[in-house]
C-alpha cells in the first residue's frame, strides 16, 4: 500500500465538490460513519486515504459524475 503524502487530485475534487455544496467536513463524516469530520480533513490534506469503501456513498452525497472520479483515480495512478 502506498503511503499518502500529499494532496491527490481525488482528495482535491473531493474537497472543491463538498465546499461546491456548502456540506461541512463533519456533516459528510457523520453520513460517511465517522464520530466526527477528522478524517475528512486529513482525508482532503492527503494524510489519510480516500476510503474506497465507502467511494460509492462519497459520489452519491458530492453529487459527482462516477466516470470523472474514475478518470481522477487512474491518473493519480500514474
Amino acid at each position: 500500500m502506498r503511503k499518502i503524502t500529499h494532496q491527490n487530485k481525488l482528495s482535491q475534487h473531493l474537497k472543491h465538490n463538498r465546499e461546491k455544496l456548502s456540506i461541512s467536513q463533519k456533516e459528510l463524516g457523520l453520513k460517511l460513519g465517522y464520530q466526527n469530520g477528522q478524517y475528512i480533513s486529513n482525508m482532503e490534506r492527503g494524510m489519510c486515504p480516500v476510503p474506497f469503501e465507502k467511494l460509492d456513498k462519497i459520489i452519491y452525497l458530492l453529487k459527482l459524475n462516477p466516470y470523472e472520479v474514475i478518470d481522477i483515480i487512474q491518473d493519480d495512478q500514474m
